[in-house]
């Protein structure tokens, strides 16, 4: 065989030859560099094993599960708020009707009062429209002071939560800070 090199039966170099050929660089680095590299090196190992170390601390634990308390207690806080406001807007509206109920009442019981209607069937279909009024009026407030619970109750939920999360935010900058 000639400068080509001795080939295996398949027609491939013998892969021990052909390794002879390739040589790994040699690095020719001055010693105070290579000091400095390992410098280097102990320094990147030792970052890495204080970001392990403060990954594994329990704190860090303890940090992911008040994080997952503090968003799962603003959503309820959302919530609460929402349905405050959502309450307040009924009360708002159901105070505006008893407000209509009251007025046409007042014009009603006016006319009544006048002497203007004299007619007995008039005056009687005015007396039933009045006595419906103030039943109608009567329904409204119920409804009024049902609203007004819920939205009482909304509002002292919203008081909880917020002070709820923020203990839980205080709680957070206390591990942090023993972090």
């Amino acid at each position: 065989m000639g400068a080509a090199g001795a080939r295996l039966e398949d027609g491939h170099r013998p892969l021990v030859r052909t390794l002879r050929f390739h040589r790994s660089p040699q690095l020719n680095a001055a010693p105070a560099d290579q000091v400095r590299l390992l410098d280097l090196q102990a320094l990147d190992t030792r970052l890495g094993q204080l970001a392990h170390r403060k990954e594994s601390l329990p704190e860090h634990a303890e940090l992911t599960g008040l994080g997952k308390d503090a968003t799962g207690l603003r959503d309820l806080l959302v919530a609460a708020r929402t349905e405050e406001g959502d309450t307040a807007r009924e009360q708002t509206k159901a105070e505006q009707d008893v407000d209509q109920v009251r007025t046409r009442t007042t014009r009603d019981q006016q006319r009544l009062d006048s002497g203007t209607v004299t007619s007995p069937k008039d005056l009687e279909n005015l007396q039933r429209e009045i006595a419906s009024l103030a039943k109608r009026q009567g329904d409204l407030e119920d409804v009024v002071l049902e609203i007004m619970e819920r939205r009482e109750s909304a509002q002292s939920r919203v008081t909880e939560l917020t002070e709820r999360l923020a203990s839980v935010e205080t709680r957070v900058a206390e591990v942090t800070e023993r972090r």
